[in-house]
């Protein structure tokens, strides 16, 4: 019985050092991330629409309001946010060509709004070719993090993944705004962050109450 115990204890360290010694470089990293919040499923999501809460503090106050996102892979992807109870409204749409934003102030055209091509950061960012990534270690309030450091037109984003879950807890963006990710829950397979906050100049949490995974959309959906 002591020979299994100590096999069963080996091995597990054996396991525990492959894993350690697999996140050895950016690439290791986003794969491994990958894997942990859904592998192959990803590949068959190819709508997705998420629907929650938001409270944005302002100097002004606090407004409270709904978002609804609808996301169209590869490309695609139409947010509404109403706010003060649909006094306030805003929506924006990106396409693989550009897309605009429409609130009370207007309508704006925006040329580098483009959907994503992927559902996740890090399919995104393993296909591109033109963003250099690197990988540090470090360690903030006893938890271990791998840092993986983005650089794409002469600006740095980081983005601070726990060694534990593999999941990504929040992004510093070259500004200094911190996005910081929680409440990691499974549908239909896939792992979704359920809580984001962003602290910069004005604080913004999002609560998504609600997934929606591959809904049919209609011809109008991001016009």
């Amino acid at each position: 019985m002591k020979k299994v115990l100590q096999f069963g204890f080996a091995l597990m360290i054996m396991a525990f050092n492959l894993n350690a010694q697999a996140i050895d470089s950016p690439t290791a990293l986003l794969k491994a991330n990958i894997q942990k919040t859904g592998g192959a499923k990803w590949d068959s999501l190819k709508t997705l629409i998420r629907t929650g809460t938001i409270s944005i503090t302002t100097p002004g106050g606090i407004f409270d309001g709904s978002l609804v996102v609808k996301s169209q892979y590869p490309g695609y992807e139409a947010v509404d946010a109403s706010l003060m109870g649909g006094m306030y409204t805003v929506r924006q749409v990106a396409t693989p060509t550009g897309g605009y934003v429409d609130s009370p102030d207007g309508t704006e055209e925006d040329a580098e709004a483009i959907g994503d091509t992927y559902p996740t950061t890090e399919a995104e960012l393993l296909a591109d070719t033109s963003a250099v990534l690197s990988l540090a270690e470090e360690t903030i309030a006893e938890t271990a993090y791998y840092v993986l450091s983005v650089t794409k037109a002469e600006k740095v984003n980081k983005r601070y993944y726990n060694k534990e879950t593999l999941l990504c807890d929040k992004v510093v963006n070259s500004e200094g705004i911190t996005n910081t990710f929680s409440d990691y829950k499974l549908i239909g397979g896939l792992l979704f962050s359920h809580v984001s906050v962003s602290s910069g100049e004005m604080d913004r949490t999002t609560t998504l109450t609600s997934i929606e995974l591959n809904p049919v959309f209609d011809e109008k959906t991001f016009e």
